[in-house]
């Protein structure tokens, strides 16, 4: 069965918010064993089902 992750955090920053968005999604996934990850910052969603990305791609 996949693992569904949500990260909730006070603030996230919103400089190269792409990039750092995905890394957070891979280090999150990679380390926690889930499949997908939603980031959420002071209640707003920047991110939705964000799974593991290999930046060698």
């Amino acid at each position: 069965m996949a693992e569904k992750a949500t990260l909730e955090l006070s603030q996230f920053p919103s400089e190269n918010q792409e990039k750092v968005l995905q890394a957070v999604a891979n280090t999150f996934c990679e380390n926690m064993n889930a499949e997908t990850i939603t980031i959420k910052a002071d209640g707003q969603t920047l991110a939705e089902g964000l799974s593991f990305e290999d930046a060698g791609k």
